[in-house]
């Protein structure tokens, strides 16, 4: 089985027809081709409007680059090599003091490289990703609400970052032999991602954890990072 084949390419990227492929290959257009393609089915960063202030405020370049690297894959004229290499210079020079965003960073990189059939590094870098975010505790629920910023969208923002690095952990062990399962048996407490129209529509989240979703029986639960 590969999540590559045309009849399985769904779970990690949506591909487009070629008419409806966009062509603008600038900054804008790429990071508006990924929240147009790519997150509706991976919506762990902030909603787009969110994302463009947190990256027009702060120095998160990493971030940025990341999601041109992804956009590429859905604009024909945008250099894709370029991207992913100037990406992987930029996130792996040292990963021992990064924070969270890199984490997504590194999650989209090995996303992208299991894409383009690069399966030894894009275990490499997923391994990389995993590892930090371990050691940053962002399997704890806490750690959304200490770097939340008091803001309850970053602190889902967090969640799902987490829960799609163990979905991607999952799928990764699955089908790509270089890569071992490294997240089924670690602890963790995090709460489960809200429903995608409260997410996308900036309502409070509430926390839900796999107990609730056991006892509420009528719990009618849709977000895209439903866990498996």
């Amino acid at each position: 089985m590969d999540l590559r084949s045309p009849d399985l390419a769904g779970p990690l990227i949506t591909r487009p027809t070629m008419s409806q492929l966009p062509v603008d290959n600038s900054r804008d257009g790429l990071i508006a081709a990924y929240f147009i393609y790519f997150h509706p089915c991976h919506p762990f960063l902030l909603p787009h409007e969110q994302t463009l202030e947190v990256l027009q405020q702060r120095s998160f370049r990493h971030l940025e680059l990341a999601i041109q690297y992804v956009a590429s894959f859905y604009v024909p004229t945008a250099r894709k090599a370029d991207h992913r290499d100037t990406l992987r210079r930029y996130v792996l020079q040292d990963i021992s003091s990064k924070d969270g965003t890199f984490v997504q960073a590194l999650l989209l990189l090995a996303i992208g490289l299991h894409i383009e059939n690069d399966d030894e590094d894009s275990a490499s870098v997923l391994s990389s990703a995993v590892a930090l975010a371990l050691d940053l505790g962002m399997h704890y629920r806490d750690f959304a609400h200490i770097h939340g910023e008091g803001n309850t969208l970053i602190e889902e923002s967090w969640r799902r970052t987490w829960w799609e690095l163990f979905i991607i952990d999952g799928m990764m062990g699955g089908v790509n032999q270089k890569y071992t399962l490294q997240l089924m048996q670690v602890d963790m407490d995090v709460s489960l991602p809200c429903e995608e129209a409260d997410y996308a529509s900036h309502v409070s989240p509430f926390d839900f954890f796999f107990i609730d979703m056991t006892d509420r029986k009528d719990l009618a639960y849709s977000s895209p990072t439903t866990i498996p």
